[in-house]
């Protein structure tokens, strides 16, 4: 999955690839995914296929930015499951 097709809603209709991130970063975090900002999506370079997913989570509740990045590495294959991007880096803003 290219940056492109991560933030675009895919033919006839229906969550786009970002939307169905946030729902499960969300899911992951305990908390509603308005309080989840994708603020970076980019193609990896010398990767196929990839892209690079940049985020901040606020609100309750709020975890440390390693704990994020640790639930986020512990459960890439459920992140995976979805028809999402593979994600291979993702940071914390806070």
């Amino acid at each position: 999955m290219t940056a492109e097709e991560f933030i675009t809603e895919p033919p006839g209709g229906g969550d786009s690839p970002y939307e169905l991130f946030v729902v499960e970063l969300s899911q992951l975090l305990g908390n509603v995914p308005s309080d989840n900002d994708v603020f970076s999506v980019n193609d990896v370079e010398n990767a196929t296929r990839e892209v690079e997913v940049l985020f901040a989570s606020h609100g309750s509740p709020v975890y440390p930015a390693a704990r994020v990045n640790g639930l986020i590495l512990a459960n890439k294959p459920r992140v995976r499951k979805r028809p999402t991007a593979r994600v291979v880096s993702c940071c914390n803003g806070q």
